[in-house]
Formats: structure tokens, C-alpha cells, sequence
């Protein structure tokens, strides 16, 4: 974008495991144009720790998936974008020439946006938990049998499962 007419969110990193980094937007100023997400329910210690294994039942086996860098795997819709603008940056220090076919000079000034779901946006969590709980439920994971903070846990007798966040597990 060669204009600015959004909301500034910077960008920082924090390690992570096996010292590879984390890329985090700050989204304090964005966030204050959302309003507050709906909460998400995730499976907890204490869900985990309400699971039965019945005298019969001769087997566990879990099977899980993750998706690596979810957050980044999730396309902003379009009309968001704005409320995620990055710092401007000199389009010849980017190695742009061109902005929607239009030519831009490398003096010209470029203010990007993010067009990924930005961790550290209030609503980015429930993003990625909702598409997750959608892909299992596309798959024929049941919501009943989705174990969850705050109800009973599912029998272990029927195949059972959880989303979090970026992970599936069943």
C-alpha cells in the first residue's frame, strides 16, 4: 500500500523451543477497534484429568496433529487489513517497482499490511480454535464427544477428541 490509512501494529520476536523465533504483531492499538471476542473453551489439565479408562477397556492409542505456524496459515479477509499496518519502508529497500500494476519508485514510500490472522490480535485465538473445531467436526468429529473444559468428559468406550488452538487430538 503507498498510503497510510490504517492502524499501525509493530512486530517483534520472542524465542521459542530450540531456539527458532517467534514473529508476534502488536496489536494493542488494532485491538481497541475489535470489540471483545467470544471466549474460546479449550480441553484443560483438569479435563484430561476427568477422563476414565473403564476395567474393559483394554486399549488407548491417541493419534494427533498440529498445525505448524497456525496463526500465519490463516488468510486475513481483505476488509480487516487495515487495522494491521506495518511500519513504511522505502519500495526499493523491499525490491518493489510496481504496486497493483501501477510503477512506484524505489523512493517511494510503502506502508504493507498484514494479510494473515496476527498473533497478538484479540481475536486471533478464537480464529484458529473455531476453524479447527470446524475442520474436526468436517471430518465427523462429533461436538459431544469433543473434550472440553467446563463438562463432562467423553467416554473413552467411543472415540473422543479435542482441538486446541493449532493441534488436534484424538
Amino acid at each position: 500500500y503507498s498510503r497510510e490509512d490504517g492502524i499501525r501494529a509493530d512486530i517483534f520476536f520472542v524465542k521459542k523451543k530450540g531456539g527458532r523465533l517467534r514473529m508476534v504483531a502488536d496489536c494493542r492499538r488494532s485491538n481497541e477497534v475489535f470489540t471483545e471476542p467470544d471466549g474460546v473453551r479449550l480441553a484443560t489439565g483438569d479435563s484430561f484429568g476427568s477422563l476414565e479408562m473403564r476395567d474393559d477397556d483394554s486399549e488407548l492409542s491417541i493419534e494427533g496433529a498440529d498445525l505448524k505456524d497456525a496463526f500465519y496459515h490463516l488468510e486475513l479477509p481483505e476488509a480487516l487489513r487495515y487495522a494491521f499496518t506495518l511500519r513504511p519502508a522505502r519500495a526499493g529497500a523491499m525490491g518493489v517497482s510496481s504496486l497493483g500494476g501501477k510503477p512506484v519508485t524505489a523512493s517511494d514510500r510503502l506502508f504493507p499490511r498484514l494479510r494473515v490472522v496476527p498473533m497478538g490480535w484479540s481475536w486471533a485465538m478464537w480464529w484458529c480454535q473455531s476453524l479447527m473445531e470446524r475442520v474436526a467436526e468436517a471430518s465427523g468429529c462429533d461436538d459431544a464427544t469433543r473434550l472440553r473444559d467446563g463438562r463432562p468428559a467423553p467416554s473413552l468406550a467411543t472415540a473422543c477428541h479435542l482441538a486446541y488452538v493449532d493441534n488436534h487430538v484424538s
